[in-house]
Order: structure tokens, then sequence, then C-alpha cells
């Protein structure tokens, strides 16, 4: 017969794995706190909640991805520090605005660079990228995770300005650019240069602070930028790449089998994106909403590429070793 005191020991030595099981797993759950520019109806908004939502699923919450829509969380600007130091979890990151930290980035951030002419492309480019993305990602902290379709690039201009319909137009318009590329191109057009944020873009738009952006136009549909800048310019070709990413330690920090559910997602959700734009592109040329658009004529598009590939061959001199590696890439994915 067991004693008193040998039975609460057993007792004990019962209890005491399963409590430490139990902070175990509470002490293993992460939160990834996940920033979106965009408010929560925009496809790209929705891709990172669709990844976020497979996460949570498949990790059965090890893992959990809250996503902060329409810049809540954090301006846009402060993504690559605050992901890169761990301020956040992931959110959004784009080239263009990356470049001056990354050089390898430059290829990436020229619009015209990236051989998207439809949404499905998107696939194509990042299966050829990604691995370089990778490489150079790590390096600052971040693991790369997948792409959004973005759109193709426009001209849009603020009510009391003409449209844009041949190069010329564009001489002595004050513009917004997506980073020191894009404005280099466009000040060799006669342009004069800002570089604002998305949040302030419609708000430059309405007191004339700047005449035009360019930009892609589910951007622009999504801030909803007809509403004081109705001329829109289609040029037809991509602009810079737009990806996700999140901290490389909470990344390091998961178990094996939980990075490769991380990353399964990460590719089911660009395929999402991919499928959100098809159907938004649809939506959006039936019904472009308080836009009108205009087009290029073919001649005046050559001009219009001509001078971009003339700046992309510029950049190209100077662009560290990686960078020449995703041009390669870039062209890989073109054929």
């Amino acid at each position: 017969m067991l004693r008193k005191g040998n039975v609460s020991f057993i007792m004990l030595l019962v209890l005491i794995p399963l409590c430490v099981g139990i902070n175990f797993s509470e002490a293993k759950t992460t939160t990834i706190k996940f920033s979106s520019p965009f408010p929560a109806s925009d496809p790209r908004t929705q891709s990172y909640q669709y990844w976020g939502d497979l996460v949570n699923k498949e990790t059965e919450g090890r893992v959990k991805v809250v996503i902060f829509p329409g810049g809540s969380l954090i301006p846009l600007k402060e993504h690559y520090h605050a992901i890169s130091r761990g301020s956040i979890g992931g959110g959004l990151l784009i080239s263009s605005f990356l470049d001056p930290i990354i050089p390898e980035l430059v290829v990436t951030s020229l619009a015209g660079t990236i051989p998207v002419h439809e949404p499905k492309e998107v696939l194509k480019v990042e299966k050829e990228i990604k691995p370089i993305m990778n490489k150079i990602f790590e390096k600052h902290g971040i693991k790369y995770l997948f792409a959004t379709y973005e759109g193709e690039i426009c001209f849009i201009v603020r009510k009391g300005k003409d449209p844009i319909t041949k190069v010329a137009d564009l001489k002595g318009l004050k513009m917004r650019d997506a980073g020191k590329y894009t404005s280099i191109f466009l000040r060799d057009l006669g342009v004069s240069t800002v570089t604002l944020g998305i949040s302030q873009v419609v708000t430059a738009l309405q007191y004339g602070t700047v005449d035009g952006v360019m930009f892609n136009w589910l951007t622009a549909q999504g801030i909803k930028a007809a509403d004081v800048a109705p001329s829109l310019t289609y040029l037809g070709f991509y602009g810079t790449w737009v990806f996700t990413g999140m901290n490389l330690d909470m990344f390091k920090g998961l178990s094996s089998g939980d990075q490769q559910i991380l990353m399964q997602a990460a590719e089911k959700a660009a395929e999402y994106s991919v499928k959100q734009g098809e159907k938004a592109r649809d939506d959006f040329f039936a019904n472009p909403g308080g836009f009108k658009i205009y087009y290029l004529p073919k001649e005046e598009l050559q001009k219009l590429l001509k001078a971009l590939h003339e700046v992309k061959e510029e950049i190209l001199k100077k662009t560290p070793p990686s960078g020449k590696e995703l041009a390669q890439a870039l062209e890989k994915a073109a054929r």
C-alpha cells in the first residue's frame, strides 16, 4: 500500500510534464502582425488575408497572422525598417522605395522592366526571381514571401489639366514619381517630380500640389483618385515589383514544418492574387468608375519605351552582381 507522501510525489511527477507541455505550447505560439497600406476591400489586402487565413488554419493556431489594412499599423514608408528590425512581423514592400538602400533592386524598380502584361505572368516572373530575392533580402533580416499583381502603369492627371495623349504633353507637368529611377525617366521628358507616400496622393492632386502621378491603375482605383484626377492614360506595361516579406528571425524561430506551411501558403496566395487581379482588371475596363481612359498612339508609346530603355541601360552599368543576376532572370522570364 502506497503511503500518502508517495502518492503525492507520483501525482506531482504526472502533473509537471503536463504543465510544462502547456507552457511550451504557449511559448511556441507566434503572432505575425502584417501591415497593408490598402483598404480591406483591395485585392492586395485580400491576398494577404488569404495567406494569413491559410497559415492560421494549417498551423492549427501555432502561427497567427493578423492583417492590419489601410495603414492602420504603420505607414508604408516605415515597412522595410520595421520588418527588418522585428517591430512588426511582416508587410508589403516596394522595390522602387528600397533601391536607395538595396541597390540590387534597381532593375526591378523602373517601370517597363518587369515582363508582365497580364496577371498570370506575375507567377512566371516570381518563379525566376524568387531565389535571388530571397538571397538579397536575407542579408537585410527579411524573408521574401510572395508577390502580388499590381496592375499596369498609367498617367493620371488632375482636373483642370489636359489628358496625356502624346509624350510631349508631359513637358512642364509636376508629377509624383514612384522612386529615384522613375523620377530620372520623367525628368528626361521635361517633368518636374516629387516623392509622395500613397496616402498623400489624393490630397496633393486635389490641391494642385502635383498635376499628376505615374501609377498602376489598381492603386489609383483603390485610393479613389478618379474623384480628383479623372484622366487616365493606360500605358500597358508593368511598374515596380511589389511583394511581401516577414522578419527573418521570426521566420527562423518557427519549426521547419511551420516554415514549410508559411511558404506553401505564400505560393497559394500569389496564385490567389493573380485570380483576384484578373477579375479586378476585367471589372475595371468594363466599368472604370470616374476615370476616362486614354491610350497613347503606337509611335508615342514607342518613344516612351525608348526613354525607359535608355534609363535602364544606364542603371544596369552600376548594378551590383545580384542586380545583374536579377536582370538576367527577368530576361529569361520574358522569353
